[in-house]
């Protein structure tokens, strides 16, 4: 009987680790997706197979494309779809390095993307994030400026 109780204190002990640490997770990861959500610009997730897993509500702002539209999909097939005109994220998996690109929306808006790998303890990456930017405004005022400055020439 004390056998018996024994074990169900070491097993009241384990279950109460497990508890905290579950709350511990669930406090890291409401103050993760606070700091996403706080950033100005967009940020786009994908795992190490460049499938979209998170993006925040400034990418969604930025490019007014919905989460549903790209949540889970290969970027290929954003891409296949005409939704981006080229996928940060199978660059970077490809090089396994950072990449800065420009990337064109089939809405005419033009983004400065960079995408980051995260690698885990093997080497192998575990995941891309992607900071967007809406440069468009920049673009056009550049083109402006070259046109003026062709025309004084």
């Amino acid at each position: 009987k004390v056998l018996q109780q024994s074990c169900a204190k070491e097993q009241c002990g384990a279950y109460m680790n497990v508890v905290e640490e579950l709350a511990e997770f669930k406090r890291l990861t409401k103050k993760l997706d606070t700091v996403l959500e706080s950033s100005y610009d967009g940020i786009y997730i994908t795992d190490g197979n460049a499938v979209t897993t998170r993006i925040n509500k400034a990418y969604e702002r930025i490019t007014g494309i919905p989460a549903h539209e790209v949540l889970g999909k290969h970027v290929n097939v954003l891409v296949d779809q005409g939704i981006i005109s080229k996928a940060c994220s199978t660059v970077v998996l490809r090089t396994r390095d950072v990449v800065t690109m420009h990337q064109k929306l089939s809405s005419g808006k033009i983004l400065l993307v960079t995408g980051t790998p995260i690698f885990d303890d093997h080497g192998e990456i575990e995941m891309i994030v992607t900071n967007v930017r809406d440069i468009t405004e920049l673009q056009r005022l550049r083109e402006e400026l070259y046109e003026r400055d062709r025309k004084m020439d």
